[in-house]
């Protein structure tokens, strides 16, 4: 998140937040505008995730298309959490998000993960536009 603050000529983090908080275009005017939104972030989700399930073994008797589904649904739950929860902050996120994919493959965490006792990192962005 920080690479995309920088790139919208914002020094950190906290000062993208506050732009995008000041920037009355980053609102939405109607619910038609919301879903319209959602969708777009979701058509854009789904099919990355439905590649990598695709790939790995997954869970017993989870499919492909399900495991994308949930993982898609806890990034968009995830991205719009860390907005609104104080407790909720972009790395541990991160963390959360890693490692329910990580256990939707049915795969092991990497090495190093597994050896500091952390959460395997999948390192993702949400680009606004």
């Amino acid at each position: 998140m920080t690479a995309l603050a920088k790139q919208q000529g914002q020094r950190d983090l906290v000062a993208y937040r506050v732009a995008l908080k000041n920037d009355k275009a980053q609102y939405a005017t109607s619910r038609a505008q919301i879903v319209e939104r959602y969708q777009k972030y979701i058509d854009e989700i789904t099919p990355r995730t439905l590649q990598l399930f695709e790939k790995v073994p997954r869970q017993p008797g989870l499919s492909a298309p399900d495991a994308a589904e949930i993982a898609a649904a806890l990034w968009m739950g995830l991205v719009n959490n860390v907005e609104y929860d104080a407790t909720l902050s972009d790395s541990r996120a991160e963390r959360l998000f890693s490692r329910t994919v990580f256990s939707l493959a049915g795969l092991e965490p990497p090495a190093r993960a597994r050896a500091r006792n952390a959460a395997p990192r999948i390192r993702v962005s949400l680009r606004r536009s």
